[in-house]
């Protein structure tokens, strides 16, 4: 369960307007920014439980393995509704438990859930279906864009859940439609209507073992690829091979989330070692660049990206 956003009396003031009749649920969510099923979560873990349940479940919730078969189990035994054994156990969503119980029929395994868990990995990615996608949209949206703790529930990256989102308020459900196959042809119609499709070719290829001779291009650019590639266990392997297709003296500029130890390490360690490797002739690096006052105002806001890096030079 993610931090709180709302205070223990703020919360309590939501339930006591709709349970004193001063509007419906979809009244009041609306007026105070937040989803008519968060309230309805409320107004039912009050009834359950009363007041106490939210003033003393402050802050991260640790689910073992254990709690997880019982909550199952007792809907399954017909103890209760899903709400109502997320009321009585205190879960943090409805969504929460359904994706226990999808885990539970379909016979895989329910692992311990631990707050802490890093959720940047693309090792934590898996196949999804797209209503798999749209639910998970769907609760993240609903959840104050809460793409780490969204990521940590179903089990897929921040990475997935970041891109669905933002392709889901772009394009609706269509943007959460499996295009993989497609990107090339879609690469072209874009060049096409920019006027640009006569001095630019797209490939599909590798990122990390890229089909071009050493120093074939002039300069490269990346946005937020490397972390995605998935055949190279080590990430920073990825930004070396970007930089032997760079001719020497030609710029470059990658940008991704380097922040995350857990697969770039060290960075300032990294740019060290590339410079070590006389690979390059100037790097810099810069770090948080959600934080820095060059990148756009949208960037900056907490729901969006987090530990992202630029990395720029020349070859």
């Amino acid at each position: 369960m993610a931090k709180r956003k709302h205070t223990s009396e703020w919360m309590l003031e939501r339930i006591e307007e709709y349970l004193t009749g001063k509007g419906s649920y979809r009244e009041i969510a609306s007026a105070n920014g937040i989803s008519d099923t968060i309230l309805k979560d409320w107004v039912h873990k009050y009834k359950e439980q009363g007041a106490e349940v939210f003033i003393t479940g402050q802050g991260n919730r640790r689910y073992s393995k254990e709690f997880k078969i019982t909550c199952v189990e007792a809907v399954i035994r017909g103890e209760g509704s899903v709400d109502d054994i997320v009321a009585r156990y205190n879960i943090s969503a409805r969504e929460v438990l359904r994706r226990w119980i999808k885990r539970y029929n379909a016979n895989m395994e329910l692992k311990d859930y631990e707050p802490k868990r890093e959720v940047y990995m693309a090792e934590s990615r898996r196949k999804t279906t797209l209503e798999e996608r749209k639910e998970i949209v769907e609760y993240c949206i609903s959840h104050d864009r809460d793409y780490k703790n969204t990521a940590a529930i179903y089990d897929v990256s921040y990475s997935q859940v970041y891109t669905w989102v933002k392709k889901y308020t772009a394009d609706g459900d269509a943007g959460l439609a499996d295009r993989r196959g497609h990107h090339k042809e879609q690469c072209e119609k874009n060049a096409e209507v920019e006027g640009v499709s006569e001095r630019v070719s797209f490939q599909k290829g590798d990122a990390s073992k890229l089909d071009f001779e050493n120093a074939r291009f002039d300069g490269a650019v990346s946005n937020f690829v490397f972390h995605e590639v998935k055949t190279a266990k080590d990430k920073r392997d990825v930004v070396r091979e970007a930089l032997r297709v760079i001719k020497p003296g030609g710029a470059f500029a990658f940008q991704d989330m380097f922040g995350v130890k857990q697969m770039y390490g060290d960075m300032d360690s990294f740019i060290l070692q590339i410079q070590k490797e006389g690979m390059v002739k100037e790097i810099h690096y810069i770090s948080n660049i959600e934080k820095q006052p060059f990148v756009p105002n949208f960037v900056t806001a907490p729901w969006m990206i987090k530990d992202a890096g630029l990395i720029y030079g020349i070859r």
